[in-house]
Order: structure tokens, then C-alpha cells, then sequence
């Protein structure tokens, strides 16, 4: 049985960022990931300047390197549309952002395993495929749809009643969605959103109502907000990838395990809300950055019970609530035109509450 400091479970931003910062602070570790890389992952794609920060205090800010950058926000309805001025974001994929991610982790010592899933036992040992590792911290990064803790009651997902599904594709053709902006059109069963790669693709994510899904499947739904919103990008047929629903929560991110072992759970695996304002990414490098003191103080035998729950709690849970509140108005389709009204009104205003409510 072999042994780790930390077993990562999940290599996307969480997952390898907080081996990597493991890994610096001399902390054997193994970084296991059940894909093969590259692969794609539905993404909005757009990195907050929080996430900026994360990786410029990580000292890794290179990896943003030839990357677009967007500072617009232009928002589509039916009653109009409305453009404003918002923080830069980066815009990159999840296949390029995660293999720059974890190629700087297998630079530092990280040992990293493709292809194989993982299971996080009681016992505080850890599946990996035929294998059984034993770690003094497993971090479970492996996201809305992942496995590794199957079985365990305590981890068990609450998921909110009429929570949308995600789905997304890269595309070739953006249609009439603006080249320099993030372009969200807000319509009938849900909102869907494009953003320009810099290298002539663009990348759409949507958040979906399961019955528009149900109705007229992903491809259909999707094209009834593009065209409720006068969007016109072109989706290949069979390109579209879906994730499971997306607003939910844990009943717990973590658990003794084994002899004096811990379980933390990091990234989206911790809870979900849709992020219209573009800041999953970011939520995901924030916890990785959070969570390296509470692994070495759990394996200095330190730490404090439940301090990791009360720092999710505290910091993230402030930083989701803008994005719960958008949400909020966006599934009242009145509401949203009055505030669409609004911000075409007084552009200033627009600016502002964008300025507020979006990652600065």
C-alpha cells in the first residue's frame, strides 16, 4: 500500500492548484484525475480578477499567458439589450487552464495518475483504480458529478428544487455575439452565454430549466433562448456536453478518517449555485489557495475541528451571495425586463451594480 501526504482526488483548478501548493510546501502528494488530459469540461470559461489574484499570489500568473481578455459585459433580452463595462475577465478553457495547472504541479514533485478513478473509503484509504493508497489528507475536487464519495451519507448532495442543468461546447461560428464582450442572452427556459477565445472560436455555456431539456432536448432548449434573445451561434449537433443540476449544496465538506486522518472537500464539490456572473473558476482556485493551512495543520496533528466548514461558510459563502441574488432575478422574467429597462436608462447605474455584483 503506498503513501501519500495528500491524495488530490479531481485535477481542475481546485484539484490541482491545492497539489500543487501541497506539493511546494514539501507535502508528498498524488493528484489522481479519472479523464484523460485534454479533455473538455463545460465552462463558462471566463476567469474573475478574484481567480487573477489567486494565481498571482500562487506565483503562477504565467499560465494566463496569450489568453483573450474581456472587460464587457453585454446583456441580451427581449425588450433590448444592455452593454457595460466589467473587471477584465481571461478568458481560456478548462482543457488549456487545467493542463497548464497541473503541468506546473508535476514540475514541483506532484505525482499525477490519468484515467484512473478514485474512492475514498472510511477507512481514510483511497481506490485508485486496482490500487489502495493511504493518505493523511484526501482533498475530494472532483465536482458536481464526481464519485469519490459514493457511499458516504454524510457527503450526501442537497440539490434545490428546479435547479437548471448546465451544458456547453466550444463553437467555431459566435454568430452576432459581440467579439470584444461576454455575451449573455437571458430568455425563455434559461440564459445562455458566448465569450471569444482571441483564436476566432468562441465558447457557450448555458444554465437550462430540466423541462425546456425534457421538452425540446439540449440542443432545442438552448435555441429557444438564442433565439428569444437575437443570438444567432451556430451549435454542431452532437456538441453539446451537459453536467448534472447545478444549484445544490453537501450536507458536510469534511470527516475524520482512518487513524487521525481528514477529508476536506474543495472546488465545486463543495456546492454550487449557477453562475451567471461568471466566478465558478475563481471559486474553485480560492478554496484550493484556503485549504493548504488546514491540510498542514491536519497533518501536524493541529487542526481544529469544523474550522474548515466555518471558512468555506464565511469567505465563499459572502463571495456566492451576488451571484444567488442575479439568479434570484433572472428566473422572474418581469423582474428581468425591469431591470434590463433600467440599466438602459442610465447606463451609469448599470455600470456600477455591474462593477458590484460581478468578481472584482
Amino acid at each position: 500500500m503506498s503513501g501519500y501526504g495528500a491524495v488530490v482526488v479531481g485535477a481542475g483548478p481546485a484539484g490541482a492548484l491545492s497539489a500543487l501548493l501541497l506539493a511546494r510546501s514539501g507535502v508528498r502528494t498524488l493528484l489522481v484525475e479519472k479523464a484523460s488530459f485534454p479533455r473538455y469540461k463545460v465552462c463558462g470559461c471566463c476567469l474573475a480578477p478574484t481567480g487573477q489574484r489567486v494565481l498571482e499570489r500562487s506565483g503562477i500568473q504565467q499560465i494566463l499567458e496569450g489568453t483573450a481578455t474581456i472587460d464587457r459585459l453585454e446583456v441580451r433580452h427581449r425588450v433590448g439589450r444592455v452593454s457595460t463595462v466589467v473587471p477584465a475577465y481571461r478568458v481560456l478553457t478548462r482543457e488549456t487552464l487545467d493542463a497548464r495547472l497541473v503541468e506546473l504541479a508535476q514540475r514541483v514533485g506532484v505525482e499525477a495518475r490519468f484515467g484512473a478513478g478514485a474512492r475514498v473509503l472510511p477507512s481514510g484509504v483511497v481506490e485508485v483504480g486496482d490500487e489502495v493508497v493511504r493518505a493523511g489528507v484526501v482533498l475530494c475536487a472532483d465536482g458536481i458529478g464526481g464519485s469519490s464519495l459514493r457511499g458516504w451519507d454524510r457527503f450526501g448532495w442537497n440539490v434545490r428544487e428546479a435547479s437548471r442543468v448546465g451544458v456547453g461546447c466550444v463553437i467555431d461560428d459566435g454568430g452576432n455575439a459581440a467579439r470584444d464582450a461576454v455575451t449573455m442572452g437571458v430568455g425563455a427556459g434559461g440564459y445562455c452565454g458566448v465569450a471569444p477565445l482571441g483564436d476566432g472560436r468562441s465558447v457557450l455555456a448555458a444554465a437550462i430549466d430540466t423541462a425546456a431539456v425534457r421538452a425540446h432536448g439540449a440542443l432545442g432548449a438552448v435555441g429557444r433562448v438564442l433565439e428569444d434573445t437575437g443570438m444567432d451561434a451556430q451549435i454542431p449537433a452532437g456538441t453539446l456536453v451537459g453536467v448534472p443540476t447545478l444549484t445544490r449544496t453537501r450536507s458536510s465538506i469534511e470527516a475524520g478518517a482512518g487513524d487521525g486522518g481528514r477529508i476536506f472537500v474543495i472546488g465545486d464539490g463543495v456546492g454550487y449555485i449557477e453562475p451567471f456572473t461568471g466566478e465558478g473558476m475563481s471559486w474553485a482556485l480560492r478554496s484550493a489557495e484556503m485549504v493548504r493551512d488546514r491540510v498542514l495543520a491536519s497533518l501536524e496533528r493541529s487542526y481544529v475541528e469544523g474550522s474548515w466548514t466555518r471558512d468555506m461558510r464565511r469567505v465563499l459563502g459572502r463571495e456566492k451571495a451576488a451571484c444567488r441574488a442575479v439568479t434570484a432575478v433572472l428566473r422572474r422574467p418581469r423582474l428581468t425586463a425591469l431591470c434590463a429597462r433600467a440599466a438602459g436608462w442610465s447606463p451609469a447605474l448599470a455600470g456600477f451594480a455591474a462593477r458590484r455584483v460581478v468578481a472584482a
